[in-house]
């Protein structure tokens, strides 16, 4: 058998990053959808000449933790608005993106397809920059993504900033090493299948045309999952809605993201950004989103300070354990994995979303499920300590 990276980790393991189909020059890496519902790798044989460079690019096979232990921690959000409202948290994703694009760079992000499916695209113009506003709860399709920003930075001065998931800031580090590129990866839940996906919004008496899964209609803290179709809008609190909680759940998530390597202390990249769930203090929640940022190296750092200095946004140092306490994917990658998430996504292709997900998925408040998070999270967190100071 050939030494190919697929091979290698199995097919459950694979993050889905796309770094072995960008580093592949043989085309001999497609990226088809699995029998679960995510695009992974997949080998045409006969192009394949075992060179071996899906192995060394592959980040699940050579992990890289290559940012500073001590990382700072913020509170932060747009002073603009329009940006925060428009946003998902805090609007802290649109502002470094800005700075990006006056200094005429390019920035590339998560957007909506033609099929209701995500993908990278790239974006050279403000104008442009709504597309990737949002978070999109699927996985994305980086394409030659990373491919073009390598071919970009070696051929041009431009700075390059790229935003995704943990696994695609390793992916694209394996491949881009150049300071002009700057990273920002997502505190990521972990990516759903788009069999659920597909068949929820296929359930709907209503051909859906756009998807916006953090609608601040009811708030940052309590917002509400919207879709918008040809007849009318659909829109319900995330609590409400059978495929949120599903995905809150973890029923339908892709295997590598049940241990994930990279949804972890030090970071992937020079910044990453998230919801600051669990604030206590009324004047900076207002429910308008606070987003919780961490500046993982000087870069990262430096673009922060530089923002708060141009009055571009509210930046406030804050201690990790806060950080921490109500997003543990900021320090761990670990979920339990569903007994039934087999059961549930097979049973969705043979009978339907909606059949499945009245049996199975229980709406209902997820504040136990973050109370056992934060329990968690501060055993653990001060169980470490207790072993540095031995």
């Amino acid at each position: 058998m050939k030494k190919l990276a697929i091979y290698k980790i199995g097919i459950k393991n694979c993050t889905a990053c796309y770094a072995c189909f960008n580093v592949c020059e043989y085309e001999a890496i497609i990226m088809e959808m699995t029998a679960d519902g995510f695009y992974k790798p997949n080998i045409i044989e006969e192009k394949c000449v075992d060179c071996g460079i899906c192995v060394l690019k592959c980040p699940v096979i050579n992990p890289e933790y290559l940012n500073e232990t001590e990382a700072q921690f913020f509170m932060a959000w747009s002073k603009n608005k329009e940006i925060r409202r428009a946003s998902s948290s805090g609007g802290m994703f649109s502002e470094i993106a800005e700075s990006v694009l006056a200094q005429g760079g390019e920035v590339y992000g998560a957007a909506w397809d033609e099929n209701l499916e995500v993908k990278h695209i790239k974006v050279a113009s403000s104008d442009n920059l709504a597309l990737l506003r949002g978070s999109k709860y699927l996985q994305s399709k980086v394409n030659k993504s990373y491919k073009t920003i390598k071919d970009t930075i070696e051929k041009t001065a431009k700075k390059i900033l790229f935003v995704g998931t943990p696994c695609q800031i390793a992916a694209i580090k394996k491949i881009v090493k150049d300071d002009r590129l700057l990273t920002c990866d997502l505190l990521c839940h972990g990516i759903p299948s788009y069999i659920p996906f597909k068949s929820y919004l296929a359930g709907m008496e209503d051909q859906i045309k756009k998807v916006n899964f953090r609608d601040k209609c009811t708030g940052w803290t309590n917002y509400s999952i919207s879709l918008i179709g040809e007849k009318g809008t659909y829109s319900k609190v995330h609590t409400q809605d059978r495929f949120f909680m599903g995905f809150l759940k973890d029923y339908y998530l892709n295997e590598a993201c049940y241990d994930c390597l990279f949804n972890r202390l030090p970071r992937q990249g020079d910044i990453t950004l998230g919801d600051f769930w669990g604030i206590d203090n009324k004047d900076d929640k207002n429910n308008q989103g606070v987003s919780v940022v961490i500046a993982n190296n000087k870069k990262g750092y430096e673009v922060l300070t530089s923002l708060e200095r141009d009055q571009k946004i509210e930046l406030k140092k804050v201690d990790q354990v806060l950080a921490c306490k109500s997003n543990p994917r900021i320090y761990s990658g670990e979920l339990m994995r569903p007994e039934k998430r087999d059961y549930i996504i097979n049973d969705i292709k043979k009978f339907g979303f909606t059949s499945v997900a009245e049996k199975e998925i229980h709406i209902s408040s997820d504040l136990g499920r973050k109370l056992k998070r934060t329990i968690i999270y501060l055993i653990k967190f001060f169980k470490d300590k207790k072993k540095k100071r031995n």
